[in-house]
């Protein structure tokens, strides 16, 4: 069975609402660089206080998962705790937890 998209789910916690804002504000400046024929997907994550929720498609092409593989590890970077999961059908295809880059 062939998948179209890659789903990205999970949370991340940050220490502060301002610590999020400026994890979002660094995603997004790296998503000003790209150029995606259709980066609706970009826009589908939700905050309340400190947490950010992702629930994501990313169409199964290479330049977006590269773009959302970089997306993620910038929001996990300057995250406290949490993690987002990649997958492909039933196969989880990455982790991308939260702290700083090993």
């Amino acid at each position: 069975m062939q998948h179209h998209v890659v789903r990205f789910h999970g949370t991340y916690k940050y220490a502060s609402k301002p610590d999020l804002d400026e994890a979002i504000a660094r995603a997004r400046a790296h998503l000003a660089d790209e150029e995606l024929e259709d980066d609706t997907w970009v826009r589908f994550f939700a905050s309340s206080g400190a947490v950010l929720t992702v629930n994501v498609d990313v169409p199964d092409r290479a330049d977006h998962r590269f773009v959302a593989a970089n997306v993620f590890l910038i929001l996990a970077h300057g995250a406290i705790d949490g993690a987002v999961e990649a997958r492909r059908g039933n196969t989880t295809v990455d982790v991308f937890a939260s702290g700083p880059d090993d």
